[in-house]
């Protein structure tokens, strides 16, 4: 599982500064294109320089356009792989997160969005769900356990895993994901799942946590 956010980490900083790159020449167009129609207006009077800026105009345009062109798939591809990326993820805050790529969807097909702004929609969710690769927190949450519904407090911990202690604290356990369910767990995993609480909430300082990770192919 490192090994992979590893991957998907180096995917995404390509990824992004393939965009970025781009982004920064559509905007450079974008500034050269809104200068030459001021050009335009004060040179009305002189022909030949009027024809010579219309044709720049044009020339600028087009470039516009082929970058726009360009950025389009390349959004389209990353909103994609950001779909994929919360679909076969732990199941932590799927209302949010699938809200967001509906949004980005949304923004994607429709023309009156720049694509400036799009980019930089798409960028902040990257870096959300990049975020989540690197970071611990706790929340509390209704899940169900054999069945019945109970409410627990939450440990999320990077994309490694997600546990939950019962409110009693009398009950711990984790996610499955290969059985997208929750399992309880041995008493011994109880306390240190109540340590990474209190860590994610930073009621103790970071520590070596003891956790169960599932195993790949189990």
């Amino acid at each position: 599982m490192i090994k992979e956010a590893k991957l998907s980490q180096q995917k995404i900083n390509k990824t992004i500064a393939s965009t970025e790159a781009l982004l920064r020449e559509y905007q450079s167009l974008s500034r050269a294109l809104e200068q030459t129609n001021i050009n335009l207006s004060h040179q009305q009077q002189i022909h030949s320089r009027q024809q010579t800026t219309l044709i720049d105009y044009e020339g600028q345009l087009s470039q516009v356009s082929q970058t726009e062109n360009s950025l389009i798939p390349m959004l389209l591809e990353m909103i994609d792989w950001i779909d994929t990326q919360v679909n076969n993820d732990l199941a932590f805050h799927q209302h949010k997160r699938l809200a967001r790529i509906a949004a980005l969807k949304e923004k994607a097909f429709n023309p009156e969005i720049p694509i400036s702004h799009l980019y930089h929609s798409v960028l902040e969710a990257f870096q959300i769900e990049n975020e989540f690769g690197y970071s611990i927190e706790s929340y509390q949450q209704e899940i169900i356990i054999d069945n019945k519904e109970v409410e627990a407090q939450i440990l999320r911990v990077g994309r490694i895993g997600m546990y939950f202690l019962s409110l009693d604290q009398q009950s711990a356990g984790y996610w499955s994901q290969q059985k997208q369910s929750w399992l309880l767990a041995s008493p011994a995993l109880l306390e240190n799942v109540a340590q990474g609480i209190k860590v994610a909430k930073k009621q103790l300082p970071p520590s070596l946590l003891t956790l169960t990770v599932e195993a790949d192919g189990n």
